[in-house]
């Protein structure tokens, strides 16, 4: 039901398939191993392995054939019969001394790791053997459309989102929805019981609301009014970072992208003469001696440094282009880049480098 009903009726929706990410190597490597005939370790593996009702809905968001789906799930009584003997071990008080519940606890651990550890293997071993094959498949057109867009949008909210560049007011309210957050969550997690009223899985419903610890704002629900004070902030906090995203975030990235649009240009251009602007003040010689960041006693033009004299200095005070210049048609007085490449470099780097000077 879940695959044939729900994921492929919603696999006509691009934004759906594109939560899949179809045209990923690695949903593609889900893909082949999928659609291997019979019963394999691999489909076994994810199909058990994985969570169900997402696996089931991928499965018909990928269009797969449902009967071979049906065989690789054929496994999945190694995963229910723990979990049911589980239940029954927690709620039957014959058993519940004899920690049968921490062995079945155990055992649905460990089959699990095996599963998630055995759909890695067998998704990285197809992509690195069956390259070939994971090219074959065709990319969904409208999914690469709607990434690229999407791809476009998240560098813009990106650039526009800086936390520095918001108005004030919109800093105060988003810094206050995460500490209301924060404050909500560690008293979740330190106080429990003074929030709400304990309860486990073999307890009756009828215990909540009378145990004699309230007050309870919601009794039937065992909700204390505390839990109800925190609560509110823990809705509080997400709002505050809902609006934030939406109402700004989202609002100035949407204006970022039709000033965009209006100029005829892309982000992408934007970015590469940025950088291209970056690296040319880079490679300019700044005033310290140095050009395009090298030390001084490198050329511009290559990186081979130049001679140096006894004592480790300079024998000429000029720079290389000068001492080049004035060496040329000299062959007792060589180039002293020439001559200490011929001294550091081998056969074949000497005469790449003698025939670039």
């Amino acid at each position: 039901m879940q695959q044939k009903l729900i994921g492929e009726t919603f696999s006509g929706y691009v934004g759906v398939r594109a939560i899949v990410g179809p045209n990923t190597r690695q949903m593609k490597a889900v893909r082949y191993l999928l659609e291997q005939p019979g019963l394999t370790l691999a489909k076994a593996s994810i199909l058990c392995g994985g969570p169900d009702w997402p696996t089931s809905v991928m499965c018909g968001l990928l269009k797969l054939n449902l009967c071979q789906m049906l065989i690789g799930l054929s496994p999945i009584f190694i995963f229910t019969t723990p979990g049911t003997l589980l239940g029954a071990f927690m709620t039957e008080p014959t058993y519940r001394d004899m920690n049968l519940d921490t062995v079945c606890t155990l055992v649905l651990l460990l089959i699990q790791v095996l599963m998630c550890v055995s759909f890695m293997h067998y998704i990285n071993k197809v992509l690195m053997n069956h390259g070939a094959d994971l090219d074959a498949y065709e990319d969904d057109a409208e999914v690469a459309a709607l990434d690229a867009k999407a791809a476009t949008k998240a560098a813009v909210v990106a650039e526009v989102s800086r936390f520095d560049e918001a108005p004030p007011q919109m800093q105060a309210m988003l810094i206050s929805g995460v500490v209301a957050g924060l404050i909500a969550s560690y008293a979740l997690y330190f106080a429990p019981s003074r929030l709400f009223q304990e309860f486990s899985i073999t307890d009756c419903r009828d215990v909540l609301g009378n145990d004699g610890q309230g007050p309870y704002a919601i009794a039937w629900l065992g909700i204390k009014v505390w839990g109800i004070v925190f609560i509110l902030l823990m809705f509080y906090g997400a709002l505050c970072l809902k609006f934030y995203a939406d109402c700004y975030v989202n609002a100035r990235a949407q204006r970022r992208l039709e000033e965009i649009a209006a100029a005829g240009g892309s982000l992408s251009t934007t970015a590469t003469s940025s950088q291209v602007g970056d690296d040319s003040s880079r490679r300019a010689a700044p005033a310290g001696g140095k050009a395009g960041g090298l030390p001084a006693e490198f050329s511009p033009t290559t990186s081979t440094p130049v001679r140096l004299g006894e004592g480790g200095t300079h024998k000429s005070s000029g720079s290389v282009g000068d001492r080049d210049s004035a060496s040329a048609g000299d062959p007792e007085n060589p180039s002293p880049r020439m001559a200490d490449a011929h001294v550091r470099l081998s056969s074949n780097e000497r005469h790449h480098v003698s025939t670039s000077l």
